[in-house]
């Protein structure tokens, strides 16, 4: 797990100086925990690589480039990673874009994800908007993702491992063999997993998840703008704690989400993946599972 962090450290640090002013954009203000552990694992990266906390922090929404740029001057701007570059999650996308664009004096590094659909104008918009921008670069979450960006875009690429691994993480024991944590969003794949009899659930099923996100949509609301950071910082760990919680139920982890898989393996437990609708799980299986111990794919892991 070290040599995960260590590799995604040494590549955000050939962005950004140690001491240099710097915005972190595109908090999670939304139930997904595997997006609070992204968060969290870039936090305490860019803290130990830069010797700071951001001096300007937002939700994409409520990015206002005056703002940031009043902050940070000409400093970096890392844009948060995870599975939303494309055209799956549209309009998330065109306020990414739409930042980047807003930024034409400001290093741009888009930190590690995955694409998720890029259909001809959204694949024409962002190759405008990476060309146009004299100081960007993307960060693929996996080799696959890497070698489909690397033809889509004339910028520079670069690989890492996702944030999530360098959160710490305590689970309670497990109390059931097996626990099965699968998608019911636009993420799921065909796949059926009609005859699964056991412990099942996704993350909207965590009622624990959607009080978190609406008690810090508030909070973030009412804090001074001073406070913000601490806000952003304690929901998203009481939103990872709860997913892991609920993970750690079984000694087993059955799992078609990204980051379903990653807390499950950081808590010791076995855990066999399928994979989603976007192929990014087993993507990042086999770019980095020769340091994920115990994952496998599903139906495999026992003949192992």
């Amino acid at each position: 797990m070290l040599a995960l962090v260590n590799q995604l450290s040494s590549v955000i640090a050939s962005r950004v100086s140690r001491g240099e002013p710097y915005a972190l954009v595109d908090y999670p203000d939304y139930n997904n925990p595997g997006d609070a552990a992204i968060w969290l694992g870039t936090r305490i990266v860019l803290e130990a690589v830069t010797g700071r906390v951001p001096d300007y922090v937002s939700t994409l929404k409520g990015f206002n480039a005056v703002a940031c740029v009043s902050k940070i001057g000409d400093g970096c701007v890392f844009l948060l990673g995870g599975g939303s570059f494309g055209s799956l999650y549209g309009k998330h996308h065109a306020r990414r874009l739409a930042a980047i664009s807003a930024l034409p004096r400001n290093r741009i590094v888009q930190l590690p994800f995955s694409l998720a659909g890029l259909d001809g104008a959204v694949i024409a918009e962002t190759r405008r908007v990476v060309r146009s921008h004299p100081g960007i670069t993307l960060i693929a979450r996996d080799r696959a993702t890497l070698s489909k960006a690397t033809a889509l875009f004339d910028v520079e690429i670069l690989l890492a491992p996702d944030p999530a691994h360098a959160v710490t993480l305590k689970a309670p024991a497990p109390i059931t063999a097996e626990t099965w944590l699968l998608r019911r969003d636009q993420e799921r794949d065909d796949e059926d997993a009609a005859d699964v009899a056991g412990d099942r659930f996704d993350w909207v099923d965590i009622g624990r998840l959607r009080l978190l996100n609406r008690l810090g949509k508030l909070g973030l609301v009412l804090a001074p703008a001073s406070a913000c950071i601490a806000v952003m910082d304690r929901t998203a760990k009481l939103k990872v704690t709860a997913a892991v919680n609920r993970l750690a139920i079984g000694e087993r982890v059955v799992t078609d989400r990204l980051h379903g898989m990653i807390l499950a393996q950081m808590i010791g437990r076995d855990v066999a993946v399928r994979d989603n609708a976007t192929g990014k799980v087993s993507a990042y299986l086999e770019t980095w599972g020769a340091s994920l111990a115990g994952v496998s794919i599903a139906g495999t892991e026992r003949a192992a």
